[in-house]
C-alpha cells in the first residue's frame, strides 16, 4: 500500500491509501501518464475473473475519488487522513457494495476524462525549445532533465536503486518543479532545464540526445544484454 497524492493540483495533497496497481489506475484516469493509457488496468486487489470486472473497477475508482474529494475542506494532510480513516471505520471500505453484489446500474460512475489540449511544436526538437520556468503553467506537460556530478540514486523514478549520471522525466504536474522535487533535493539542485514536451518525446530525448550541460548521452537505463553475452 502507498499514500496517494493529488498530482495535478498546485499543492501536493494526500488523499488516501491505495495499492500500487490502483494508484496507477487512478493516475491513468486523471491523465498523469498521458491520455492514451487504459483505465481498466488489472489489479491484485480484485482479480479480473469477477463478474463485470471492468464496470466494477471503474465504479471503485469513482467511489474512491468521490470519497476523497470530500476531504479537500481540510487544510492539512494529517487532518485529511484522520478523517478518511474515521469514515472507513464507520462506513467500511466499500460503502456502495461494488464488490458485494450491488447492481451495476446503481454503481458510482466516472465522468468522461478531461482531455488536455496538446501543444504542437512542429519540427522543433525538445531540447531546441525555449526553456520553461520551474513554475510554468502555460503548457499541459513538460520534459525535465538533470545532470549529476557523480552517480546518484533518486526516489520515485524508473531506475529506483540504481545510481545515474543523468535523469530525464515527463510530467503533467503543475508546476513541473513539484514533480522534480519528488525525486529528491539533489534532482532539483542538478536540474539542467524544463521544456514543454510529450511522453513520447521524453523517450526520444532519452534515447538520442546528449546532455546540454556535459555533452554526454542522456540515456541512463541499463541496456539489456543479448543472449550469450556477459
Amino acid at each position: 500500500m502507498i499514500v496517494d497524492t493529488a498530482t495535478r493540483t498546485a499543492e501536493r495533497k494526500q488523499r488516501g491509501v491505495l495499492c500500487l496497481w490502483c494508484k496507477d489506475r487512478v493516475a491513468g484516469y486523471e491523465g498523469s501518464y498521458g491520455e492514451g493509457k487504459p483505465l481498466a488496468v488489472m489489479c491484485r486487489c480484485k482479480t479480473g475473473d469477477v463478474t463485470e470486472w471492468e464496470q466494477r473497477i471503474s465504479a471503485a475508482t469513482a467511489q474512491y475519488l468521490n470519497r476523497t474529494a470530500l476531504l479537500e475542506i481540510y487544510p492539512e494532510n494529517a487532518e485529511r487522513m484522520a478523517t478518511l480513516i474515521a469514515d472507513v471505520s464507520v462506513r467500511g471500505p466499500d460503502p456502495h457494495h461494488i464488490w458485494s453484489g450491488a447492481p451495476v446500474a446503481e454503481l458510482p460512475q466516472l465522468p468522461a476524462r478531461e482531455v488536455v489540449p496538446e501543444h504542437g511544436f512542429g519540427e522543433v526538437p525538445p531540447l531546441a525549445r525555449p526553456r520553461c520556468s520551474n513554475e510554468c503553467r502555460e503548457h499541459s506537460e513538460h520534459i525535465y532533465f538533470a545532470c549529476f556530478d557523480e552517480p546518484t540514486k533518486l526516489r520515485d523514478s524508473d531506475v529506483d536503486g540504481i545510481a545515474v549520471r543523468h535523469y530525464v522525466g515527463w510530467t503533467r504536474q503543475h508546476p513541473p518543479i513539484q514533480r522534480v522535487g519528488q525525486h529528491g533535493a539533489i534532482c532539483r539542485e542538478s536540474l539542467v532545464g524544463i521544456v514543454a514536451g510529450t511522453s513520447d518525446e521524453e523517450e526520444s530525448v532519452k534515447a538520442n540526445d546528449p546532455c546540454p550541460q556535459c555533452g554526454k548521452p542522456l540515456e541512463y537505463r541499463p541496456r539489456k544484454m543479448r543472449p550469450g553475452r556477459k
